[in-house]
Order: structure tokens, then C-alpha cells, then sequence
């Protein structure tokens, strides 16, 4: 359980949607086995909105058997009971912001800082605010310990429309774990902030399908008018199926 609208304080840019299933992958940490919640918000009623501040989540969710016990009450959770469910919902404030990628690009100092700050949060948050009105609009997909979000911002300097307009359509790869960049995007041969993510077109873009190839390799396949700019189609997610290579499907639902 989440609680992730700031509306309250933050007017109604922090009156986040979610239009879109949670994607969820096992995984681990120092700390443990936990699941990662994966989504992102955007008003999909209103993609030509711009007063809005949408991110992109990942939250832990540690509690990956079911529970044997009846929830603890509020007296047993102020008495120091190490159950999951003491610290619900998680809030904003309970993740860590990694908007500004310091993990990958900050000093030496801003990088211990950042990783003790990540250790201790309950997961991990970016802020979608490369370009106005940005919004995530798509359900994410999850590959091999990579994260994929595509967002949409509008054109603003257009003429107010009362249906969806051309704007920018961008993908997100992200490092599943702490948001960091895993593809030299730019190819500068190095990872930056810029690498976390990718034009795509000027329409709204959906979640990407995987393609298994006979290969063994994965690619991501982009909808009509939302594939890289620049880029041949499909892409390649630099992950690969283990042998013997069987039958593979994914299942799109509509």
C-alpha cells in the first residue's frame, strides 16, 4: 500500500493518476529478497496537461510470502514490531529521489551519500520533468534488471486542443535497482544522465513488446509512429534468453 498523491500540499500538480498495472519483479538486495513495484503516473484523460509532476516508481515491497498473522495493531507497531506492515503506506518521503542520477555522475561524496540514502529507502522515484507536461502514460516493462517507461510531454507552444496532440514521446531505461543509466544513449562512450533516456516520435508512445528472438536475444519492438529517432527498429536490449531456446510468448492485453 502506497500513498504517493501530494495534492494536499502541492495543489494539483501533486494529484498523481495511475492508468496502469503495477509491474512486478523479484529481486534482492544486501538486505534481502524483495518484490519491486514498478509504475509511473500520468492523467491519460489529460495528456495535454501541464501543470502536472508526474515521476516514475520503484517501490520494495519486502513482505514476498503471505502473511500468517493477523495485522499488528497501532500500539504494537509504536512497541518496535518489525512487521512490514507497521510502515504503510509508503509516502514520498519514504523514497529515494533519484532525479539527478548522483549514484552514476555525482563526486565521491554525493555517491556514498546517495547509495546510504537508497539503502535505507523504501525504493526509489524520478522526477518527469525533462520537459513540460511530461507524463507516463504506458505500463512499464521489465527485462533482465532494466526498467522501460515511455513518457509523453505535449507541444506547448501549439494551439490548445481538446483532443491529443503531437508532442514528445521519450523512452526511459533505467537500472532496475537505483534508477541508474545502462546504455550509452548519447555515444560518448560513457554513462550520464542524458543516457537514461530516448526520443521516440512525436506521438504518445506505449509500453514496448519484447521480441524472443530464435537468436536467443531479446529486442524491444515500438509501436506505429513511436519508434528511436535515429535508430533502426527493433532495438536491441543487450539481454539474452538461456539456452536451449524454446517457446516464448508475451501476452499484450487490451
Amino acid at each position: 500500500m502506497a500513498a504517493l498523491n501530494t495534492s494536499a500540499t502541492d495543489s494539483h500538480a501533486g494529484d498523481r493518476r495511475f492508468f496502469n498495472a503495477v509491474d512486478v519483479v523479484r529481486t534482492r538486495d544486501s538486505s534481502g529478497t524483495y518484490d519491486a513495484l514498478l509504475i509511473g503516473s500520468g492523467d491519460r484523460e489529460n495528456p495535454n496537461a501541464t501543470n502536472n509532476r508526474d515521476r516514475l516508481y520503484m517501490l520494495r515491497d519486502r513482505q514476498t510470502s503471505s502473511y500468517a498473522t493477523a495485522a499488528p495493531s497501532s500500539s504494537a507497531c509504536t512497541g518496535g514490531s518489525t512487521d512490514f506492515r507497521c510502515s504503510l503506506p509508503i509516502a514520498n518521503t519514504d523514497l529515494y529521489d533519484a532525479t539527478a542520477n548522483l549514484l552514476q555522475v555525482g563526486t565521491s561524496t554525493q555517491k556514498t551519500a546517495a547509495q546510504a540514502s537508497l539503502a535505507s529507502a523504501k525504493g526509489w522515484y524520478v522526477k518527469l520533468n525533462e520537459s513540460n507536461g511530461e507524463k507516463a502514460l504506458a505500463r512499464s516493462l521489465s527485462i533482465s534488471g532494466k526498467a522501460y517507461f515511455t513518457s509523453f510531454a505535449p507541444d506547448t507552444a501549439g494551439v490548445v486542443l481538446c483532443e491529443p496532440a503531437a508532442g514528445t514521446g521519450k523512452l526511459y531505461e533505467l537500472r532496475l535497482i537505483d534508477a541508474t543509466a545502462v546504455e550509452d544513449f548519447t555515444g560518448d562512450g560513457q554513462l550520464a544522465l542524458a543516457d537514461r533516456t530516448l526520443t521516440l516520435g512525436s506521438l504518445i508512445p506505449d509500453t514496448p513488446a519484447p521480441h524472443f528472438g530464435s537468436d536467443g536475444k531479446i529486442r524491444l519492438l515500438f509501436p506505429s509512429g513511436g519508434g528511436p529517432l535515429g535508430r533502426d527498429n527493433p532495438m536491441d536490449t543487450n539481454s539474452k534468453l538461456p539456452k536451449p531456446y524454446g517457446t516464448y510468448w508475451y501476452n499484450q492485453e487490451y
